[in-house]
């Protein structure tokens, strides 16, 4: 079930660590069978993924890391490329002697998850984007608020600037939004050590998608204020770019889909990775 307003508690998770080449990595970890690897987006950590760990651990062996530069995670100096990002996939694939996994992507880690799956297509074997950046014009609406949440949360601390961007921009269910959710959105605020705005908007996912064969799922949020802008033409190149994706457009969900629609979006991916 999707998490209910004054419900924001974490999923019972194995708390892990890997050593790679860089640093210390830090994922969380629930249930058994075949292995999902979950890829948080920018200002986050493995806790974009609380309302899905638990519901899609009933079946399979579910793996939420914090990428470099954000949640418990070490900081990568310099900062990292996507090439790098896609990397450290590869890189906890071997520490935990991985043969083979499905990976999912949010927002920046939509890259990160395409340029993985670009690299390791034998042991990759389904690759699932929500809300990915770099697919059709960027939105100067989503930009505009993004502006003056930041300039709210210098005015007025993070803690208003969180709760704001939860209400505009994250979540079309506003009754989900309780002090325990806000405060959940600021600890990763103040974990963030690397800002990926302009990774995101400057990586090709769409020419990345090209070079993917293992199956795709897109799933976006028809009130994402990012993909809400353009999405006709969104929806034009997509097919153009990986023409085998399974398209999912998802009503009443806005940018962090997989905790507004929890339910709907558990399913989608489970049926699409083969519960």
């Amino acid at each position: 079930m999707p998490p209910q307003a004054g419900e924001a508690a974490l999923p019972a998770v194995h708390h892990g660590q890997a050593a790679l080449g860089d640093g210390t990595l830090h994922f969380v970890e629930a249930g058994a069978g075949e292995p999902l690897l979950l890829v948080h987006g920018g200002h986050g950590s493995w806790t974009h993924w609380v309302a899905n760990i638990a519901p899609l651990a009933r079946r399979r062996r579910v793996i939420a890391l914090d990428l470099p530069g954000f949640g418990a995670s070490f900081t990568p100096v310099p900062a990292y490329s996507i090439e790098r990002y896609a990397l450290v996939v590869s890189e906890l694939l071997d520490a935990l002697a991985l043969p083979r996994a499905a990976i999912a992507g949010f927002s920046f880690g939509c890259v990160v998850a395409a340029a993985a799956a670009r690299a390791e297509p034998r042991r990759l074997s389904h690759l699932a984007l929500v809300n990915p950046p770099g697919i059709g014009p960027a939105s100067p609406i989503a930009a505009d608020i993004m502006k003056s949440l930041s300039q709210l949360s210098v005015r007025a601390g993070l803690q208003r600037g969180a709760a704001e961007s939860l209400r505009r921009l994250q979540l079309f269910d506003q009754s989900l939004i309780d002090p325990a959710l806000v405060s959940l959105m600021v600890a990763n605020l103040r974990q963030t050590r690397f800002v990926s705005r302009a990774l995101s908007r400057s990586a090709p996912t769409d020419r990345i998608l090209t070079t993917v064969a293992q199956p795709i799922l897109v799933v976006i949020g028809r009130e994402d204020l990012h993909r809400q802008y353009g999405l006709a033409e969104t929806l034009r190149i997509l097919p153009r770019c990986a023409p085998h994706a399974q398209i999912a457009l998802v009503e009443r969900a806005r940018h962090w889909l997989q905790y507004d629609r929890a339910e709907l979006f558990n399913a989608l991916l489970g049926d699409f990775v083969g519960e």
